[in-house]
């Protein structure tokens, strides 16, 4: 792995442990978003090297990747914030939309040689 992936990988899990936090119906412990349709799109001029997402079930990570890429699921109980980030295969653009029964809740973009985006809200 090359220093700059290297970097990226660390950026993108710091950025994961400072992301987790709550979206629940205070005073309840339930989780607003339970039973919605939530859905993770990446896209970009360059193919990524990897999408990394979080669900009711936990984390997950879908390697070499082609863009454009999506997840849906329906959200459970427990589940408390919509998380999904890539890193670039190497040089460009890539972006990354968080849909709640299709309306986007956040959006990003970033660019450059192993260039990482991040996309979280409840």
């Amino acid at each position: 792995m090359k220093a700059a992936e290297q970097r990226g990988l660390v950026g993108l899990l710091i950025s994961l442990a400072f992301t987790v936090g709550g979206c629940a119906i205070p005073g309840t412990g339930l989780n607003h978003n339970a039973g919605k349709t939530i859905r993770y799109e990446v896209d970009g001029a360059a193919a990524a090297t990897n999408v990394t997402y979080m669900f009711d079930h936990g984390q997950e990570q879908d390697t070499k990747v082609t863009l454009p890429w999506s997840k849906e699921f329906t959200a459970g109980q427990g589940f408390q914030v919509f998380v999904v980030n890539a890193q670039n295969a190497g040089t460009g653009s890539i972006s990354c939309r968080i849909l709640v029964d299709g309306t986007v809740i956040t959006e990003k973009t970033s660019n450059g040689q192993y260039a990482v985006v991040m996309c979280s809200g409840s």
